[in-house]
């Protein structure tokens, strides 16, 4: 009886070892995405009675082989912007030209890369596959919605 004891034991630790997991893993993208479902939202409502389209959680390949995951791509008559979604909390402190900015909540600093420099990776993507777009006429933008 005590072999089948521990197997049950062992079974149910593994169980419930992956449901957290599982749970946490949910329970992060929740979070991590709040900003960006804000972000769709507003944009869904501004695109509604205008000459504009919103394309949300685009994946782009890129000429290396590798993907680039862009939060918004709002296409309008105005032109192409590409926009980063940035759910953060608190104050930032930031120099467009620098490559790291910091977060501060209370008395806790956080370094983040430059969203700017960030961005221009899926601007330049975007660049590429609409290369008969004046690249005058897509923008790099980057939303805070914390």
């Amino acid at each position: 009886m005590g072999d089948w004891y521990e197997i049950i034991c062992l079974s149910l630790s593994a169980l419930a070892l992956v449901f957290g997991y599982i749970a946490g893993r949910a329970r992060r993208a929740s979070v991590e995405n709040n900003g960006e479902a804000q972000v769709r939202r507003s944009l869904a409502k501004y695109c509604r009675n205008r000459d504009s389209h919103v394309l949300s959680n685009v994946t782009l390949r890129l000429e290396d082989g590798s993907t680039t995951q862009i939060d918004h791509v709002l296409v309008s008559t105005k032109g192409i912007f590409v926009i980063e979604t940035k759910h953060y909390k608190g104050w930032i402190f930031a120099n467009p030209k620098s490559k790291s900015w910091t977060q501060t909540i209370y008395y806790l600093k956080f370094r983040f890369q430059n969203p700017i420099y960030q961005n221009y990776k899926h601007v330049k993507a975007i660049q590429k596959l609409c290369e008969f777009i004046d690249p005058n006429l897509i923008h790099n933008i980057v939303v805070f919605s914390g």
